[in-house]
């Protein structure tokens, strides 16, 4: 077992206690909870996004750090500011009007969770992009 030193607000800390009965015991949960619950996100979102759309958000959050704070709120802001600001639409082949709608139609959790993805991949880089995307982009990429 590792041991891990963060943050939080004594507010937050305060309702994760409640929650849990203690922070460490909340700690430990959220910690492992973490990976199963995104993982099963992603699955179920299996052939939702072209290899395109997919290689665009890996393209968009290349240099991007996460904020907890807005988690799960910057991922159509940025796809937007890349297609409008790069042209990353064009580059990628994406229709922008489809892949933006795609995305606000996701659940607030579910864009978190493609963030966290999108921003690892440049974290590991160890994977070419196209291994990465594989196994989430639509049919015809198996």
């Amino acid at each position: 077992m590792k041991k891990l030193g963060c943050t939080i607000s004594e507010e937050n800390a305060e309702l994760f206690s409640k929650m849990f009965g203690s922070l460490n015991a909340a700690g430990s949960y959220i910690m492992a909870a973490w990976l199963p619950l995104m993982h099963r996100t992603l699955h179920d979102l299996k052939g939702v996004f072209t290899a395109d759309e997919l290689m665009l958000m890996i393209d968009r959050h290349n240099g991007v750090m996460l904020s907890p704070d807005y988690a799960g709120q910057s991922l159509a802001l940025g796809v937007r500011d890349s297609i409008e600001l790069d042209r990353t639409d064009q580059k990628w082949n994406v229709n922008k009007d489809e892949f933006i709608a795609k995305i606000e139609s996701l659940p607030v959790f579910t864009r978190a969770c493609l963030e966290v993805w999108a921003v690892a991949y440049w974290e590991d880089g160890s994977t070419a992009a196209e291994d990465y995307i594989r196994w989430l982009a639509a049919a015809g990429m198996e």
